[in-house]
């Protein structure tokens, strides 16, 4: 199923990824350091929506911060930002279902 909607929105990604591109001067994708299932890190993929390099933990409120522009904001909204976690999906990384993978200084949940 991962795969089937990772090849379905393919070209939205490219497309996304493009218009990160040009809004922004960083990276197009994040990467976040997760902890799944047994303990196990891995990196949560997602578009890079805000300006500059964001670190490890966000000081001001995602959806709102000074540094997340217009393209960041509409991502945001729509949750179009996440769009990349599919491959996370695919990869046996996260679940659809369940609670959202922890950082990994909160430990495993």
């Amino acid at each position: 199923m991962g795969l089937a909607a990772l090849l379905l929105l393919a070209p939205v990604m490219l497309v996304i990824a493009a218009v990160v591109r040009a809004a922004t001067s960083g990276p197009i994708f994040s990467v976040e350091t997760r902890v799944g299932c047994r303990g196990v890190p891995f990196g949560l993929l997602t578009f890079q929506p805000v300006c500059g390099d964001t670190g490890q933990h966000r000081q001001e409120p995602a959806a709102r911060g000074p540094r997340l522009g217009r393209v960041g904001r509409l991502l945001r909204r729509y949750d179009l930002d996440q769009v990349p976690q599919l491959w996370n999906l695919i990869r046996g990384d996260i679940s659809l279902l369940g609670p959202r993978a922890a950082l990994p200084d909160e430990g495993v949940r």
